[in-house]
This record gives C-alpha cells, sequence and structure tokens, in this order.
C-alpha cells in the first residue's frame, strides 16, 4: 500500500454501540420485573455505570453483535470492528512543540484561528511569561486535558497518550493524537501545550462507583485541569467537585449546570431547553387540531390530539415530567399519561419501561413527546408495532433520537410518523464536515473516527477556544470569563448550530430546524433513511416558532435531507 493510499474502514459510531445494547434490553425485557438487575453490564465489564444518559446525536449507524458495545471498551476497539496493529499507512506530522504565531491558520473574514465556525477569533501572537502553574493541571509548558468517555472514543490505555501516531494504533488512539497535535499546532496555548489522558474505568469497580472513581483518578494521577466527559451523573459530579473543568455530552437540565458552576459545560443542549422549546411548539402548532400525522384508525378520527409522554429520568435530570405538564396546561393541553424511566435496572425504572407503550394505548393518546433515550426508542417503537399502535411521535431535541441515522434502527411503520425538531447541525458528507477536514491537515493517510468526530469534535473545539481566550494566566475563573464573553453564533446559514454561553447558560446551542423521518431519503451516506428538514433548515429560538400546522411530511423545493 502506498504512503498515498488512505484506509476508509467501515466508520463505526456511538449507534453502532448503542444499538445491540437496545437488541439486547428488548429480548431482555420480558424477565426484567423479575430480575431487574439484567440490564446493568455484568461486573467485569470496564464501564459499568448505571447512569447512562440519553444525550449525543447519533451519525451513522451500522448494526454489530450484541455485546460488541461494551467489549469495544477494554480493548480500545469501536464495537464491531476489529482494528489491526500494523495496517494503517503512516501518518503525515507537523513539527513538534509548535507555537502559533499571529494565526497562522486564520480563517475568514474577520479571520477565526480555524476553519470551524465555532472557532474563537485569532489570537494574536505571544511572548513572555505565562504565569506559570496558574491552576493544578497547568504549568509553564502544559495543560493537562482528561477523557472520561463510556461509549465513543473509548481506549485500552491508562494515562496519557504518549508520542506521535502509530502504526499499532486503534483508531480512537490515533484519532486522539491527531487532535491533539492539531489544536496545539492551531490555537494558541501561550507557551502551553495540551497533553491528553484516558481515564481508563477500574474492573475492580462498578456502577456509579466505578465513574466516581474515574472521575478522581482524573483528579490525583492524570492531574488534569479539564475534561471531556460523555453522559454519566456519577462521573460528573466527581470530576466538578475536584474542580476539574468539565465538558459534557449530558443532557440534564440547566439547573444541574449551574448548581456546577463554573466547572461545567456543554456543546449539546440542555434537557430544560428541549422541554421549553417543545412545549412552546406543542401549544403553538399542534394542541386542540386533529392528529393528521397517523394513519392509525383507532386513532386518525380524533377531533383533537390527545398528548402523553414517555421520560428518560435519574435524580441529576429532575424529572421533567411536571414541567411538561405545567407548560402545556397554559395553553389548555392535558398531558397524560406521564411515565418515566432509567436503564438502571431498578424495579421502578424497569416497569415505567415495560409499561410505557401499553399506558399510551390504553389511555388512547395520539402523539407521544419523547423525551427518551435514542437506546429505547428501539424497543418502545416494536413495542408499539406488536400492539398495532402507530400515533405520532413527536421529538423535541431530546436524548439523541433527532439526527443522524439512528432513526434506521427503530420501526419504520412507526418513524414515519416521527417529526419536531432538532438543535444540531444539518448533516454533510463526512468528508465535508470540519472534523474531517481538519483531521486531515495532520493525516491525511487516514480517516478520524466518525463517532469521535461527531460527538466530541465540537465539544474540543469550543474547550480549547476558551483555554485560548482566557489568555496566559489560565484558571477556573480567566476560562469561565472566556466562555461568557465569547460572542453568540446566529442561525445564518443554518446548517450549523447557532447559540452561545452566559451566566445563566450552560449549553451552547439555542435554535432549532424543524425535523421529519422520511425512510427512503438518502442520507449523508448514500443509503436511505434520514431526516428532512422543511424551509432549508430555518432555525428558531424561544417565542419565534410559527402558529400553523408543522411543514412537515411533505417534500418541496425548500426541504433537504443534506446541506447544501
Amino acid at each position: 500500500m502506498s504512503a498515498g493510499t488512505r484506509v476508509v474502514g467501515r466508520r463505526t459510531t456511538r449507534s453502532d454501540r448503542l444499538v445491540p445494547l437496545a437488541y439486547l434490553v428488548a429480548a431482555l425485557l420480558l424477565g426484567v420485573l423479575i430480575l431487574p438487575s439484567v440490564l446493568r453490564p455484568p461486573r467485569d465489564q470496564p464501564t459499568t455505570s448505571s447512569g447512562f444518559s440519553p444525550d449525543a446525536p447519533p451519525d451513522k449507524n451500522n448494526q454489530s453483535s450484541v455485546f460488541s458495545s461494551f467489549q469495544q471498551a477494554s480493548s480500545g476497539t469501536p464495537g464491531g470492528v476489529t482494528q489491526t496493529a500494523g495496517t494503517a499507512p503512516p501518518t503525515t506530522q507537523p513539527p513538534a512543540k509548535i507555537v502559533p504565531g499571529a494565526c497562522p491558520y486564520g480563517f475568514g473574514n474577520p479571520p477565526r484561528q480555524i476553519e470551524s465556525v465555532y472557532a474563537p477569533p485569532c489570537a494574536p501572537a505571544f511572548s513572555g511569561d505565562n504565569g506559570g502553574a496558574t491552576a493544578a493541571g497547568v504549568n509553564t509548558t502544559d495543560v493537562n486535558v482528561c477523557f472520561v468517555m463510556q461509549l465513543t472514543g473509548t481506549v485500552g490505555n491508562d494515562g496519557e497518550m504518549v508520542g506521535p501516531p502509530a502504526p499499532n494504533d486503534s483508531a480512537n488512539m490515533r484519532t486522539y493524537k491527531v487532535f491533539r497535535d492539531y489544536f496545539n499546532s492551531r490555537y494558541q496555548f501561550y507557551g502551553r501545550h495540551l497533553r491528553f489522558f484516558y481515564a481508563l474505568p477500574d474492573s475492580t469497580k462498578s456502577g456509579d462507583d466505578q465513574e466516581r472513581a474515574r472521575g478522581d483518578k482524573a483528579a490525583d494521577v492524570d492531574h488534569c485541569f479539564a475534561a471531556l466527559q460523555e453522559t454519566s451523573p456519577a462521573s460528573i459530579d466527581e470530576l466538578t467537585l475536584r474542580h476539574i473543568f468539565t465538558f459534557t455530552l449530558a443532557q440534564t437540565p440547566e439547573s444541574y449546570f449551574g448548581s456546577k458552576d463554573p466547572y461545567l459545560w456543554s456543546f449539546t443542549p440542555a434537557g430544560s431547553q428541549a422541554v421549553r422549546l417543545g412545549t412552546e411548539y406543542a401549544c403553538k402548532k399542534l394542541a386542540g387540531k386533529p392528529p393528521s400525522f397517523t394513519n392509525d384508525p383507532n386513532l386518525s378520527g380524533a377531533k383533537q390530539r390527545k398528548f402523553g409522554a414517555i421520560v428518560y429520568n435519574l435524580p441529576q435530570y429532575a424529572n421533567p415530567g411536571p414541567q411538561i405538564k405545567s407548560l402545556m396546561a397554559q395553553c389548555g393541553v392535558s398531558v397524560d399519561p406521564i411515565v418515566t424511566y432509567d436503564l438502571t435496572g431498578s424495579g421502578a425504572s424497569t416497569q415505567g419501561l415495560a409499561s410505557a407503550i401499553t399506558q399510551m394505548q390504553v389511555n388512547n393518546v395520539t402523539t407521544v413527546f419523547y423525551l427518551g433515550d435514542l437506546l429505547s426508542a428501539v424497543f418502545f417503537t416494536q413495542n408499539a408495532k406488536s400492539n398495532n399502535y402507530f400515533p405520532e411521535w413527536f421529538v423535541p431535541g431530546f436524548g439523541g433520537v433527532d439526527t443522524g441515522h439512528i432513526g434506521r434502527d427503530y420501526d419504520q411503520q412507526e418513524w414515519s410518523h416521527a417529526f419536531g425538531f432538532s438543535f444540531y447541525e444539518i448533516p454533510k458528507p463526512d468528508e465535508e464536515t470540519e472534523c474531517y477536514k481538519a483531521y486531515h491537515e495532520i493525516d491525511p493517510n487516514n480517516d478520524p473516527d466518525s463517532g469521535m468526530c461527531t460527538y466530541m469534535w465540537g465539544n474540543m473545539v469550543q474547550m480549547f477556544a476558551a483555554m485560548q481566550a482566557a489568555g496566559p494566566h489560565l484558571d477556573i475563573q480567566t476560562i469561565k470569563q472566556a466562555m461568557v464573553s465569547q460572542k453568540h453564533l446566529p442561525p445564518d446559514p443554518p446548517w450549523h448550530m447557532a447559540g452561545g454561553y452566559d451566566l445563566n447558560d450552560h449549553t451552547y446551542p439555542d435554535w432549532a430546524s424543524e425535523i421529519w423521518w422520511d425512510p427512503k431519503a438518502t442520507a449523508s451516506d448514500g443509503q436511505a433513511g434520514s431526516y428532512r428538514f422543511p424551509r432549508r433548515g430555518k432555525r428558531y429560538t424561544y417565542g419565534q416558532w410559527p402558529t400553523e400546522d408543522p411543514p412537515v411530511f411533505q417534500n418541496g423545493p425548500d426541504v433537504m435531507a443534506l446541506s447544501p
């Protein structure tokens, strides 16, 4: 194989690792009321947090074996993929320890530090004293950054990711190293360089204890100033307790983020944002009208919609059910029943999981307000179909069910009635995304891990932008000021996410595009099944939803599945 040949393998993403587990959950559900612990992964698996949470948007999905989603965490190999040492061509490396001058890779007008639309403005050249050890995990030459991942970006090596990308590195390890080298050579860190560490789970622990131990390891062993964390509330609690600047994929409510200030932030929307924008949408567009997006003969004749809700809930999620009920009551709508569940394996959680669809059906719910996770949607839609129950599925930007191709794994007769909105980007082919372009600037001979691009890239751009904007004296106060001082990105053009941060808003997106699922739409991977975006993806924020019927399930020149 020539050095100029790029290895393009099967691109495995987070949905590859979650969806097989969904089928396992469905298969075991008949026994969970008797043996509720079966929903917990076995104790000897490396990642066994009971706090799985439904958050990041899935991208691609190709199914793998039932257990591969957990096997990959200990091997450093994505589920369903065998990564063989020595198969990747050599990478092209930048010179070591490059200190950016006056924005050497500036892009746009006015210039941004890198091409990403989420990047900070160009920083000036720097020379002089950076203050040295300005915070824990920071010294004159380095900033330590930990990764505490559960399903995406997992590797089998504990501690620092040392050295340049090597031929025997896994795809995930190679992607981490290329990202590290990319940001070190493009961003201004005032004489410092990022050092990446992975906090491997301790196989002698399980559940929340295991995730809390990872937070302790990030603080006490790796001495990290910052961390990118996936979804476990237990590790969030520990990382922030240990005063580590943390970005998370978890869609907990803003009140939870506020309780962790100034340490917790996210590039994904807070759950409370989804509820607030979703209830406004439902009141203005759906309430008091017939359920026109269902063909269920037992529902389609109703004079007006009957709402119910399926809600994922853990203590940190503060049960959004009552908030939904209260906000919908303001427009004269009763939401009943509201069924809560989680994936901890407790009796109450599995009862909700098992009974949700039955409760919706017996109460003649025409429109399901879905604030569940992307994994359980597989079971819920299969269960609904088996009961010959075909309601409208209202998707208000929560749980990762709203983007990418994950909808292919839901029953298509059911999900062809799914609509709502998404806070995330309108999809592009991988090669055209910011992440792939950035990766190829460092390593043109290989591709990045697709899941890491989907879920981690934007968070890294924002986290490291805050480090740049904080200036030479890097500590939690200067980085908080950097977070809240950055300009908000408007929704123009609408393909990208839009929003920003402030003192009472610790999550980035504020604007959403309407979506509906089309099983026949050609997606970014060339396969059938994708969300469509009416009005060319026009975005709306609080108070802006038009009072009208939703412009969904109809094609036209302004309807798209891919970003133009």
